[in-house]
């Protein structure tokens, strides 16, 4: 989806039966092309939150973190290669308690946790090179998988967000890496991807990540497959494969992971 940008491919075809005039009018006319992405998705991780930071001698808390969430971009071309947009979303988590040491009483055994985010970005996307760079504003700081990373905090928070990416067009391939670009922000990637992608079809793209950090404790692999219905429309599927997740007492054991399923609607003018 929207977290791994797609290789550009060429629009400037002409059929043979276009009168002179109109293979002119192609050559020298520039298409831009708007793209608008909304996707929800949902899963689970783990939270280890220690009182005092990493050196505290205390045990830390463990937290079952429930998540649903969605999120929503825009994309707009401006020039051949230049692109400026923003995504947005939600995130609704349910934190229970499941492992706890000492600090049942200061944090409580389950919370709503309620996030919204905003990320204005912008981008360069050439055939064989795409760099974009951005700034994340969420309501209450995201999970990083920091032991620091309070569930308690309130505070409005701002994180870098950017993506570089290497293609050969002719053959569709890229290799990618994001960093907070998913959408939706948790199940549709989290804060860290590296991947590598390409379309076997001409309709389907296909791209295959390790993904660590934020929100999740274990580092995964994920997978997304974006279908192209028309040259409108896509329909796009993002899986993080379960890991297993045991606390750090060694209590608790269950699995962390995500899916989400989105859909892509693409303008294209000419100017």
């Amino acid at each position: 989806m929207s977290l791994a940008v797609r290789v550009p491919v060429s629009q400037d075809s002409t059929s043979a039966s276009s009168s002179s005039t109109d293979v002119i009018n192609a050559q020298f006319s520039e298409k831009r092309t708007t793209k608008f992405t909304l996707a929800g998705g949902g899963g689970q991780y783990y939270r280890e939150y220690r009182l005092g930071g990493e050196c505290a001698a205390a045990d830390p808390a463990t937290f079952h973190e429930k998540f649903g969430d969605v999120g929503a971009e825009i994309d707009y071309q401006h020039g051949e290669k230049g692109h400026v947009g923003i995504r947005g979303g939600y995130v609704h988590e349910t934190a229970e308690l499941v492992a706890d040491p000492e600090l049942t009483g200061e944090l409580g055994s389950s919370r709503d946790i309620h996030t919204y985010y905003g990320n204005p970005f912008i981008s360069h996307e050439g055939d064989n090179f795409g760099l974009g760079a951005g700034f994340l504003i969420t309501s209450r700081p995201l999970y990083s998988g920091d032991e620091r990373d309070s569930p308690t905090k309130e505070d409005v928070a701002i994180y870098p967000s950017a993506h570089l990416r290497f293609s050969r067009s002719a053959r569709q391939l890229y290799l990618s890496a994001h960093l907070w670009e998913g959408v939706p922000i948790y199940s549709g990637g989290g804060m860290v991807l590296v991947g590598l992608g390409g379309r076997p079809f001409s309709w389907l793209d296909l791209y295959g990540a390790y993904a660590s950090d934020g929100p999740y404790v274990n580092e995964s692999f994920l997978a997304r497959a974006t279908f192209d219905i028309n040259p409108a429309w896509s329909v796009m599927t993002t899986v993080r494969f379960p890991t297993d997740f045991s606390n750090e007492v060694g209590i608790y054991e269950d699995e962390e992971g995500a899916v989400s399923l989105g859909v892509q609607y693409r303008l294209i003018s000419t100017k």
